[in-house]
């Protein structure tokens, strides 16, 4: 599947939100992808999480693991009809971090892992997904993203492992402190308070 396939996709599913947005990393862009609302088609996703795992580079692949919340549903797409590769689910910590529980840590110690999210910005979830898998001892050999909003940046080099991806995007993002949209006096829609379509309505109504 070529990237213009996979935007237009993405642009009938409504995916793009452009206002003023703070990322999970603490950046601020005009344009947010919002993952949740890939799933409410779930025939589409798996053609996508198919095309995805056609893309893996690393080879004897046993498990594949996506990080809470958007990398969950993607995860479990491209691990069915594969045979011999299991899913494995992280779960969010209070203090925002990953956590494996102590039987998945003994079932992938050995393994070779794959880690698959939505979307991703900094890289920064699925580094700390990466982070617990290595911790149980497994091997994280291969990363995915349907779309990479900063390629310049996040390369297979950020995650020490191949990253493959659907679509490429360079989607501007500043630190709050450089935010040209902060400068306007725009409040941000805020990741902890809550973020989508319907509050994304209500801050602009």
């Amino acid at each position: 599947m070529n990237p213009l396939a996979v935007l237009r996709i993405l642009e009938a599913r409504k995916v793009f939100l452009d206002g003023h947005f703070e990322l999970a990393s603490g950046r601020h862009t005009n344009r947010y992808l919002e993952g949740r609302v890939l799933c409410d088609d779930v025939y589409t996703v798996d053609i996508l999480c198919y095309e995805l795992h056609k893309k893996f580079e690393a080879k004897n692949i046993r498990w594949i693991v996506g990080p809470p919340m958007g990398g969950i549903p993607l995860a479990t797409l491209a691990a069915r009809g594969q045979e011999g590769l299991g899913l494995i689910v992280l779960r969010s910590t209070p203090d925002g971090n990953y956590h494996l529980d102590a039987f998945d840590r003994e079932r992938i110690a050995g393994d070779k892992v794959a880690l698959i999210d939505d979307f991703t910005s900094t890289g920064g979830s699925l580094l700390k997904a990466a982070k617990v898998i290595r911790e149980a001892r497994a091997e994280a050999v291969q990363f995915g993203v349907i779309v990479n909003r900063d390629p310049l940046r996040v390369t297979s080099e950020t995650f020490g492992a191949p990253l493959a991806s659907l679509l490429d995007m360079d989607i501007c993002s500043w630190e709050e402190k450089d935010c040209p949209l902060c400068a306007e006096g725009i409040i941000p829609v805020h990741p902890t308070v809550g973020h989508g379509p319907e509050f994304y309505a209500r801050q602009n109504a």
